[in-house]
């Protein structure tokens, strides 16, 4: 895949209890970027969106088109039906030319994925004679706008332990729990064990760094097995 000739730069303002959205979207696309995604700055509206997917599709495709013709494709893959985009991005399609003679063309390489581009834009404002939207993130495979990310100010209150946190907390006293629980059919604990139950609560920083740690730690372990389970394909 191409290096990416932009680069995202985080916003100056101070981290705070509060995460702002612009913060998430920084640590969003860097992740992306470390997934070697492209990062098109440039890209901001309908008109460079779709002169991107020009050049991507004729690339891909290994074709030249006239207006007339890129239409066709552009105008195929827009639709309201999940069904019909799904199939129209993992096969061969086709169309007749200017000049009378078919096209195949594919929208994506389904056998070797490595081949095909990734790149994500943010702030895409998408305007029409009724309306304007503006896309917080959108990530393009061969310059079709693939998938949608619309992300939302998270508000974190220091006196309550994060989810994530707690989570793995919970996950780490998992064979307290089984020791202690009682029934035959249906292992229950009763509530004043859970009114009892102290636990040590570091910092809130802490506490982000560890729930970010184990967190990332997750998605290497799903990675890998997802990876295992192809190559035993």
């Amino acid at each position: 895949m191409p290096t990416s000739n932009f680069t995202y730069d985080q916003p100056a303002n101070k981290p705070s209890h509060v995460v702002k959205e612009e913060q998430i979207e920084y640590g969003f696309i860097g992740k992306l970027q470390d997934l070697k995604y492209e990062y098109r700055a440039d890209i901001r509206d309908r008109a460079a969106l779709e002169r991107n997917f020009r050049e991507k599709f004729e690339a891909l495709n290994r074709v030249k088109l006239s207006d007339g013709e890129f239409a066709r494709p552009l105008d195929e893959i827009v639709t309201p039906d999940v069904f019909t985009a799904a199939k129209t991005l993992s096969t061969i399609n086709s169309f007749t030319r200017e000049d009378g003679t078919p096209l195949n063309y594919t929208l994506g390489n389904i056998k070797d994925w490595c081949k095909n581009t990734f790149e994500v834009v943010n702030r895409l404002r998408i305007n029409t004679d009724s309306s304007r939207h503006r896309f917080d993130v959108f990530i393009l495979i061969n310059g079709v706008p693939c998938v949608q990310i619309e992300l939302k100010t998270l508000g974190i209150n220091p006196s309550f332990l994060w989810n994530w946190f707690l989570y793995h907390l919970l996950q780490e006293m998992k064979p307290v729990f089984e020791r202690i629980a009682t029934g035959s059919t249906i292992k229950t604990i009763g509530l004043p064990f859970f009114k009892a139950l102290c636990v040590s609560v570091p910092s809130l920083p802490e506490r982000q760094r560890i729930a970010d740690c184990l967190t990332s730690l997750d998605t290497l372990i799903t990675a890998a097995t997802q990876e295992l389970e192809t190559l035993k394909t």
